[in-house]
């Protein structure tokens, strides 16, 4: 059970492209980078985009604060142990 796939920030653009309507939004490289590894960490982005309550916000500050949370809270898991 320990030999799960890698993604990279390719696996990255397109598993969120392949789930959601990326266009007209950027992930930025150093961010995309920090969601690689597991398909967890792009997946997270995907379940809160999905729950986000209708913003007002446009797509691109949407995708911004999913990534960022992300990011956020994988780092914060990491740092618990």
């Amino acid at each position: 059970i320990t030999d799960f796939p890698h993604f990279d920030e390719n696996d990255v653009d397109k598993i969120l492209s392949d789930l959601v309507d990326m266009s007209d939004c950027e992930i930025p490289p150093a961010k995309r980078r920090k969601l690689t590894g597991r398909a967890r960490f792009s997946v997270d982005v995907v379940k809160r985009l999905a729950t986000r309550c209708s913003s007002q916000d446009s797509k691109q500050v949407d995708l911004d604060d999913a990534v960022d949370k992300s990011i956020e809270h994988t780092m914060n898991g990491l740092r618990a142990g």
